[in-house]
């Protein structure tokens, strides 16, 4: 067979993530006289070097730990690893968790490589089967909550934020810590992973409540991940509009540099960074609205701008220059005089 008539790929297969079944197969698109067929070959080194020339020792590293040979190897080693549990169960539990977190590095890794040649298997309208090109997302993604109130109950809907976007989970195809969504993969940060399978494990996806106390022990086990909770419809929501007391906060930045923030204190509540008509912000059980004063916060970055020529090119929310700048002509000591 000529090898123009042979165009290779390696098929993706999240659902066999966990099981005996290949999650990588190298995959071959024969042409014939009689048309299209599919050929497999042994995932190897020997064939990926083959089938495709320009992959490095990386990649092909990456790739081959789904091989089984790769996968029986890690399954040993992690079950002498686990030989001191003396409980069956526990041990076998153990295993599966390390083999686990074992498998989310080798998806982190060919998450990054730069490879084209990716396929997955996608169920068509009539019940078939077809292998259609796809992609890794190269950076992990987080998952977000958000309380909703409708009459007397409370509900949480789950969202996945890809960069500054943020999408439904349910616009999703999962495959544990794997989400697909028009043919690419998006790999869910551990964090986010953890918060996410313990609420679908104990609350599912269409989890509600009548009961505020029961709304409040779930968002806090959520807290202890760090995740982002909107809890807008569930808190009281007041407005501050005041004039702000100003301050400027003096600090190191990174050893190396003296820094300058202007800080506005609104009824005793510090905001800072750059300026926004409106600053929300979450205290106790209750969210504050600022309405932020635009003159009297200029007056003082403006203020600050004036005294050295390289913070008028700052934009940042704060100001900075080496201790040796700060230091020259006694800089530092005649502004703050």
């Amino acid at each position: 067979m000529a090898i123009a008539n042979t165009r290779n790929f390696l098929l993706f297969q999240p659902a066999n993530l966990f099981s005996k079944k290949p999650v990588i197969s190298l995959r071959q698109l024969i042409k014939t006289p009689d048309g299209i067929t599919i050929g497999e070959q042994p995932l190897t080194r020997a064939q990926l070097r083959t089938a495709f020339k320009g992959f490095n020792d990386e990649t092909l590293k990456s790739i081959l730990c789904f091989s089984n040979i790769e996968l029986q190897k890690i399954t040993a080693a992690l079950h002498q690893q686990c030989g001191y549990i003396t409980d069956d169960i526990d041990k076998q539990a153990a295993v599966q968790n390390a083999y686990k977190r074992q498998i989310y590095a080798f998806v982190g890794a060919i998450r990054r490589l730069s490879v084209n040649e990716w396929y997955h298997p996608v169920q068509t309208g009539d019940k078939r089967i077809q292998n259609i090109k796809c992609s890794f997302y190269q950076y992990p993604v987080e998952i977000a909550f958000r309380v909703r109130k409708a009459a007397l109950s409370f509900s949480i809907e789950i969202f996945v934020e890809i960069g500054k976007k943020q999408l439904r989970i349910d616009d999703f195809c999962r495959f544990d810590f794997l989400l697909e969504r028009d043919h690419c993969y998006y790999q869910i940060s551990p964090k986010s992973f953890d918060a996410l399978d313990w609420f679908l494990t104990q609350c599912k996806l269409e989890w509600s409540t009548n009961e505020t106390d029961e709304l409040e022990i779930v968002l806090g086990k959520l807290d202890q991940w760090q995740v982002k909770i909107d809890r807008t419809e569930f808190t009281e929501t007041e407005t501050i509009c005041v004039v702000p007391q100003v301050q400027v906060l003096l600090s190191e930045l990174s050893n190396t540099f003296l820094k300058l923030e202007p800080q506005f204190v609104y009824d005793g509540i510090i905001v800072e960074g750059l300026f926004e008509p409106i600053s929300k912000v979450e205290i106790a059980n209750r969210i504050v609205n600022i309405t932020r004063n635009e003159e009297k916060e200029k007056e003082l970055v403006e203020f600050l701008q004036s005294l050295h020529e390289k913070f008028s090119n700052q934009n940042n929310g704060f100001f900075y220059l080496t201790f040796a700048e700060a230091q020259k002509r006694s800089w530092f000591f005649k502004s703050l005089s």
